[in-house]
């Protein structure tokens, strides 16, 4: 346990943490699409180092709504809208109707995606879309009567796209 007036070195895995800002940036991306093109919530989010979940508030989504995300997002990611945060009182917070609950008193951190969102949320962020490059829906799976959806962003999507297009040049 360090003590007071120690002097330590700490490293940071850069490509590891700008890999998780850019799935977490795809996150608010898609779930925010998801909200304001389908009217669909989200109700959980993971990250991890091959996919990222968002798990919505339907029982039933077909693919062709999840495909249109993911057209909708590389289309932003294209364009390349900026990211930001800023932080404001909880009462000017309340004021902007988020898409879902602020889950903390006091001073909140919103994260901007301009043109697209604007949200809750203390994490670390890209400062442009185009920074995640590519978005790819993988799949989707019922759990606790919800639809939770598997996406790849990144260089993940970029694998997952050619190793698919692989199978198909071999089959």
């Amino acid at each position: 346990v360090p003590s007071a007036g120690e002097t330590h070195t700490l490293s940071l895995d850069w490509a590891h943490r700008y890999f998780f800002m850019k799935e977490h940036s795809a996150q608010h991306l898609v779930s925010a699409l998801l909200f304001s093109c389908f009217s669909i919530g989200t109700v959980a989010v993971h990250q991890g180092d091959m996919f990222f979940t968002v798990e919505t508030d339907k029982a039933e989504i077909d693919e062709e709504t999840l495909l249109a995300v993911e057209d909708k997002a590389n289309e932003a990611i294209r364009k390349g809208a900026a990211v930001w945060q800023d932080e404001t009182d909880h009462e000017s917070a309340e004021s902007l109707h988020m898409r879902r609950s602020i889950k903390v008193q006091g001073r909140v951190m919103l994260v901007h995606i301009d043109g697209i969102d604007v949200v809750a949320c203390g994490g670390v962020h890209v400062a442009s879309l185009s920074e995640i490059g590519e978005i790819a829906y993988v799949s989707s799976e019922k759990i606790r009567g919800h639809v939770r959806t598997y996406w790849k962003c990144a260089e993940r999507a970029v694998g997952y796209r050619r190793e698919n297009a692989a199978i198909v040049r071999f089959l």
